[in-house]
């Protein structure tokens, strides 16, 4: 089918008779020009192409934005055209923000003699390589519309259009993120002809020169975002400047109907140039949260959970024999929830227990409450099995496809407890909404749940796990399937409440902010070593939303003997290292102490600054290096981890100035091996053996007696000391530690050798 394509675009040069200043608008003839002290755009309002400029150096050429519609009922299908039959005019004003202060030009473009009246939004911020983009539509005729997509950012080689960005195209890699939780994030190496494409955010970095552009979207309340970029060596304009013939914002609005007079705006997209890519990203994910209002758990969950042992085949019996466990072995160490996987319910829909589970939900979470422990559950609330009660008495609250028959989003596997062929519930439709506060109302005061799981939420956005399935869904409102989609998950979230947790999972991720106060942000771990570190990618490649937008799930940790101890302790490790959600789920009952003595080490969760420093270079496997700072009051140090995802042993070099540049060598100890391993000045560089990890403690000598390490968690101190200090005139070194009631550990000193001074250990 043909596209139509309503389009503002025109031809624009540069102004060497007229500069604007910053924070000024200013216009000669056709073109408006501002500027922030660093960014520059000039926008056309003859043609509508605009420019970007960053300190004189063109970023954007011949940009400009885009509908992608066509009259409700149109024979003629899509077809695609651009019209410059415009009427244009701008207005300015200061702009204050969550972003800061700026200035805010909106360009509109006057449909003639009717049709879509466009209004494009640039903002430029003070002093600073940012701006923002906002695209809206108003329907101007007497007919419905349907749109599409919205187009606020596109560039396009066959309309004379470039994206320069570095050295060249071939020097950067592209780091994307994916539609929901368990499709693994990739790093692109740009290559002739290849195409980079991302969901709601990526960063494109130089390796060259070190530069990085983000692009991402600071709501992602209305449309599914996609950003795409590609270079081909053949649309190239000149020799002498190489850069991306094709760059493309898309904001996806599905069979979204805009009546005559209303209006549709797409989601606020932020770009943001920088040298410190992992900073930036960090600062994006900063601005997301507060442009969603976010609040943040104040404190990281640990637990149990019951899937990657017993799968759906668990029962009560099982569960009540981990309480027991984990109130003996893992209950003083801070360890706080239970958490039952699928297996208990009749099918998705009909949410009471089964026979497996005779006493009900409210006589298992008392169970539960009575070891000191919290209670929570798995579900997937917008699933509807066909053998349901809800599939047979309300088949209007399901999701229509093409054939407005119900949608059907997974078919019927070896679960018995699914229910037989999965279908969607509608969102958008009041009786749903009223259902899904009213289940979850139940499931948190009456079935006594601390915490639930909510999975395979994608569902009420179609039967893709790649991305929103627009052309197929059909809402009982007139939403997108964004909105429709975030209407449940406020109805949950009303159901729960403010004081429980809700961990979303199989989730369209960043439409889930601001909903949720955790996220899985991988996939399914399993036992084996390419499945970990499958896992460790989105890990370590989703980090910075970490604790900004939501807490991270990696997924769990599993310490049983049938994983190799190594990879074990490994991948337990980085889930520590990383601060997030940490819960194991195997049979505790059968776990023998030296394998518990493995989550004994990782609990509680301490909230590092954590950083994969090689994020941008480790583009087949995961990052080899991960970093976590401690920061406490008496000292600053850093705990990491060198890992090595090869079976052979392997080097692993860290670049101590990454640091920083200090006089004063570093201090290393191994963790697991309890091993002093010297001074280093400017590198460390260590044998790993294949298909492991070592935790390394890096502290700065300070040459006086110092903590080294201390055996009873991989931080070192970070949770078990309480304040260190040295006195110099007394030559003491005091200090207070906290551990576990019956429980001995082990504090490693350093101290400098010195014949003229002598110790003594109290």
């Amino acid at each position: 089918m043909r596209k139509l394509f309503v389009s503002f675009n025109c031809l624009l040069f540069f102004l060497f008779s007229q500069v604007s200043i910053s924070g000024q608008v200013v216009r000669q003839d056709s073109v408006v020009s501002f500027s922030n002290g660093i960014l520059r755009i000039d926008f056309n309002l003859n043609t509508g192409f605009w420019e970007c400029d960053i300190k004189g150096e063109k970023v954007f050429h011949n940009a400009y934005a885009a509908v992608k519609t066509a009259p409700e009922g149109s024979l003629l299908g899509w077809k695609e055209t651009f019209c410059d039959n415009y009427f244009r005019e701008y207005s300015s004003r200061t702009l204050t923000d969550d972003l800061g202060t700026g200035t805010e030009v909106v360009f509109k473009h006057h449909a003639y003699p009717e049709g879509l009246n466009l209004e494009l939004i640039l903002s430029l911020y003070d002093d600073c390589p940012l701006m923002t983009i906002t695209l809206k539509a108003k329907n101007c005729t007497n007919s419905t519309y349907l749109i599409r997509e919205l187009h606020p950012l596109e560039i396009d080689f066959s309309r004379k259009g470039m994206l320069y960005f570095g050295s060249k195209p071939t020097d950067c890699v592209v780091l994307n993120n994916e539609y929901i939780s368990w499709r693994t994030c990739k790093l692109v190496e740009i290559k002739d002809g290849s195409e980079a494409r991302s969901h709601w955010n990526n960063l494109i970095y130089d390796r060259k020169t070190g530069k990085a552009m983000i692009v991402g979207f600071l709501t992602q309340q209305i449309t599914e975002n996609i950003i795409s970029l590609k270079y081909s060596s053949v649309d190239q304009a000149s020799s002498e400047r190489i850069g991306f013939g094709r760059f493309l914002v898309n904001c996806r609005t599905g069979n979204y109907r805009l009546a005559p007079g209303d209006s549709i705006v797409c989601d606020r997209v932020m770009l943001n140039w920088s040298t410190q890519p992992l900073s930036a990203l960090e600062r994006y994910a900063e601005w997301m949260g507060r442009f969603h209002h976010v609040r943040l758990w104040p404190r990281v969950p640990t637990g149990w959970c019951s899937w990657y042992y017993y799968y759906w085949k668990v029962s009560e019996a099982d569960v009540i024999a981990n309480i027991d466990a984990l109130a003996e072995k893992l209950k003083s160490y801070g360890i706080e929830y239970v958490q039952i996987d699928d297996g208990f319910q009749q099918a998705l829909g009909d949410w009471e227990t089964n026979d497996k589970f005779p006493h009900g939900h409210r006589w298992l979470t008392d169970r539960i409450h009575s070891k000191g422990l919290k209670a929570g559950l798995w579900l997937a609330p917008f699933g509807i099995g066909e053998k349901s009660k809800i599939f047979r008495n309300h088949p209007e609250w399901l999701i229509k496809g093409e054939n407005r028959e119900p949608l059907k989003v997974n078919k019927a596997w070896n679960n018995p407890y699914w229910g037989g062929d999965v279908y969607a519930l509608d969102p958008s439709c009041p009786g749903v909404q009223e259902w899904l506060r009213n289940l979850f109302r139940k499931v948190t005061e009456d079935w006594g749940y601390d915490y639930v799981k909510i999975d395979f939420l994608y569902y009420a956005t179609g039967a893709s796990q790649s991305e929103a399935d627009n052309a197929n869904c059909h809402y009982y409102a007139n939403v997108t399937p964004i909105q429709a989609y975030r209407m449940g998950l406020q109805a949950i979230r009303q159901g729960v409440g403010a004081d429980k947790f809700v961990l979303g999972c199989g989730a369209p991720i960043g439409a889930s902010v601001g909903l949720v106060d955790g996220m899985r942000i991988g996939t399914d771990v399993y036992t084996k070593w390419t499945q970990i570190a499958e896992c460790a990618k989105n890990t370590a490649r989703r980090f910075f939303l970490h604790n900004r937008v939501f807490l991270n799930d990696p997924d769990v940790v599993m310490v049983r003997t049938k994983i190799p101890e190594a990879q074990a302790k490994a991948w337990a490790s980085l889930v520590a290292l990383t601060g997030t959600m940490t819960l194991d789920s195997d049979n505790l009952s059968l776990v023998p102490d030296s394998r518990i003595d493995i989550l004994k080490k990782i609990l509680p969760v301490y909230l590092g600054e954590f950083r994969p420093l090689d994020l941008l270079t480790a583009v087949n496997e995961p990052p080899s290096i991960w970093d976590c700072k401690i920061d406490r009051d008496f000292e600053q140090w850093h705990v990491v981890g060198l890992v090595n995802w090869k079976s052979k042993t392997k080097k692993i070099s860290l670049d101590l100035k990454q640091f920083g540049r200090f006089e004063r060598p570093w201090l290393a100890f191994d963790f697991w091996e309890q091993k002093f391993l010297g001074e280093f000045t400017s590198e460390i560089t260590l044998q790993v053996p294949g298909n492991s990890c070592k935790v390394i403690t890096l502290r700065q000598k300070q040459g006086i007696p110092q903590i080294l390490s201390t055996s009873s968690h991989i931080t070192q101190g970070a949770i078990d000391l309480e304040q260190v200090s040295w006195n110099a005139d007394s030559l003491v070194l005091k200090g207070t530690s906290r551990g576990v009631v019956g429980e001995s550990y082990k504090i490693y000193l350093y101290v400098p050798r010195d014949p003229e001074v002598k110790y003594q250990l109290s």
